[in-house]
């Protein structure tokens, strides 16, 4: 809905996060996820939430102009 807001405006929403709630929430809005390996949950458990748009790292400090590109 709050897209719906503003039909002119072009930008993305990529989810970021280390709890299978924030699988969730990417998949309720319909967009990418990055998973950090910070947190209790493993990378098997965060992909079990989510078939594609989705990578995982293990740091943030693994995060790259390239791997967000790679999501939209």
């Amino acid at each position: 809905i709050l897209l719906d807001n503003y039909p002119n405006n072009k930008f993305i929403i990529i989810i970021i996060g280390d709890h299978p709630k924030d699988v969730m929430l990417s998949n309720n809005l319909n967009c990418p996820f990055i998973g950090v390996l910070t947190g209790n949950h493993s990378a098997h458990q965060l992909k079990g939430y989510k078939d594609d748009d989705i990578i995982i790292i293990n740091s943030i400090k693994e995060l790259t102009i390239d791997k967000i590109k790679s999501l939209i």
